[in-house]
């Protein structure tokens, strides 16, 4: 399902997203399987769409539903994807959110890569 276009009550969301960029399942569909399994799986692309649209509807699934579980997926080294991981670390941390658990995946030459919440955040802080 789309991220942008999914209506934040949909009956369809569930309480763990897997939050991918758009290239991911067509791409690498094993990786969105191995963590795909009971869990809605959104995508969205952001060389196309702003994050602070990203940011802005996923901040309303979390204002009006019961997630509490976010998983974001995306390729590495790609200069806009990094945005999505970005984009879900404010969103969470703007609705202040602390019940809801996020991890941050990329996919190198194939390999699935789980990567820690304080270097999503340090990538965004450089100065740190």
């Amino acid at each position: 399902m789309d991220l942008i276009t999914t209506n934040v009550y949909s009956k369809r969301l569930s309480n763990h997203l897997l939050i991918c960029g758009s290239c991911i399942p067509q791409e690498w569909p094993e990786a969105v399987d191995k963590l795909g399994n009971n869990c809605t799986i959104l995508t969205t692309c952001p060389e196309a769409v702003h994050m602070n649209t990203i940011i802005a509807k996923v901040a309303s699934m979390l204002a009006k539903s019961t997630i509490t579980e976010i998983d974001i997926l995306t390729k590495d080294g790609s200069p806009h994807c990094i945005g999505l991981h970005f984009s879900i670390e404010w969103a969470v941390k703007m609705m202040k959110a602390s019940n809801v658990t996020v991890r941050y995946f990329v996919l190198e030459h194939g390999s699935l890569h789980e990567i820690s919440p304080q270097k999503i955040v340090e990538k965004r802080h450089l100065s740190k």
